[in-house]
């Protein structure tokens, strides 16, 4: 069996001494029902103490320092940081491509209009914080891993969602 979580995007969870920087302190954490425990990070543990896999499709720090050390202990594997199944897969996809051709970007600034469930959970600014962290990264590691002849290191990324709540059929009206 392997653990594949695919839920919404959760709210950024702090890494703190004391709460999940350890093994130990987590399941500590866990079993005094800390709110800062994220439920992606309890099913990474659950699947872990399970011996089961645990793979890791949405955008948030699910691998808190105490996960990684709770699987290493346990010989499991856990992987995954947001399948980047959406824009943020293009924009990857399109700096290859245009790298591969000679043109060297340095900035890509593209916009989430999202309508949907997606869209909502992320105009929330704890989870949006996951979706930015996870996307700002995008552009400078795809262009430093094609070795277009240069570490970059003054990249511009900008993340930006805009939640469009549907009022009538085909009618968005803007939220913010």
């Amino acid at each position: 069996m392997i653990v594949l979580w695919t839920a919404n995007t959760e709210r950024f969870s702090e890494v703190r001494v004391g709460l999940n920087d350890s093994a130990n302190v987590l399941l500590q954490s866990i079993r005094h029902n800390e709110a800062e425990i994220s439920p992606s990070t309890l099913f990474a543990v659950a699947s872990i103490l399970e011996g089961a896999p645990y793979i890791n499709g949405s955008p948030q720090n699910t691998f808190v320092p105490g996960v990684i050390e709770l699987a290493e202990q346990h010989h499991v594997y856990i992987g995954g940081d947001d399948f980047k199944s959406g824009q943020t897969k293009i924009k990857s996809v399109l700096v290859d491509f245009l790298v591969s051709s000679g043109i060297k970007p340095t900035s890509i600034v593209s916009y989430n209009h999202l309508g949907n469930n997606d869209g909502k959970n992320l105009s929330a600014p704890q989870q949006f914080r996951s979706k930015e962290v996870s996307n700002l990264l995008v552009l400078p590691c795809s262009l430093n891993h094609l070795h277009i002849g240069r570490v970059l290191t003054n990249i511009f990324s900008l993340v930006q969602v805009i939640f469009l709540k549907v009022i009538e059929k085909n009618i968005f009206l803007l939220q913010g």
